[in-house]
């Protein structure tokens, strides 16, 4: 796990506009979480820098690229297949430009920012509340959505599957709108799910999501 307490960070990050646009962002919810300000603002400089690297490791997507996977599928028999495969889990058109119009920075910033908060909950699952690896998993799983190839069935099966990353803004912005309208009702019914992947593909099925 990246150490929020870091102070010596290798390869110091380029304050650019960007930058400033993305920690206004992030920041807010690293601070909820009861982290000082120094500590937030040394944390999202970690993970900036980790995405930047990871997607210098890559070769860039042209610009809004999700526009162009939707042009192509029109055409091309293995963008067609692909994006089947996305739809038949419930993600629509504005899902796939949502995520993939997005520059490579800000998708690779929020894989690593994901994958933060769960280290840091299977951390204290383990080390603080002293549950086994695998209570601590499906506690997680309890609490995240989460995200992947939606055919990998080696750690999970049926509605537990990973999900699409392109469904993640609307899983967002519905769990936001719910938890505002019926905060009980939301995690009554989340609580009755096997995870909240389970709740979610549930929820997509009914239309309400």
């Amino acid at each position: 796990m990246l150490d929020p307490q870091a102070k010596n960070i290798e390869v110091r990050c380029v304050v650019d506009d960007r930058y400033k646009e993305l920690e206004a962002e992030y920041l807010p919810s690293f601070l909820a979480t009861g982290v000082p300000d120094d500590m937030a603002m040394d944390l999202f400089q970690s993970l900036y820098q980790a995405a930047k690297s990871a997607s210098a490791e890559q070769d860039p997507l042209p610009p809004r690229y999700g526009d162009i996977l939707l042009r192509r599928e029109q055409i091309d028999p293995n963008v067609q297949l692909i994006l089947a495969n996305r739809r038949a889990e419930g993600v629509r058109d504005a899902d796939i430009r949502w995520w993939w119009n997005l520059p490579d920075l800000d998708r690779h910033l929020i894989q690593k920012v994901d994958e933060m908060f769960r280290i840091a909950a299977f951390t204290k699952f383990t080390e603080e509340d002293g549950m086994t690896s695998e209570d601590a998993g499906k506690m997680i799983s309890k609490h995240y959505p989460i995200f992947g190839d939606p055919s990998a069935t080696s750690t999970t099966s049926g509605d537990d599957r990973p999900l699409p990353v392109e469904l993640k803004d609307r899983i967002s912005a519905y769990m936001m709108r719910r938890s505002q309208e019926d905060l009980a009702q939301l995690q009554a019914g989340i609580n009755a799910a096997s995870s909240v992947n389970a709740f979610v593909r549930s929820e997509i099925r009914r239309e309400r999501l």
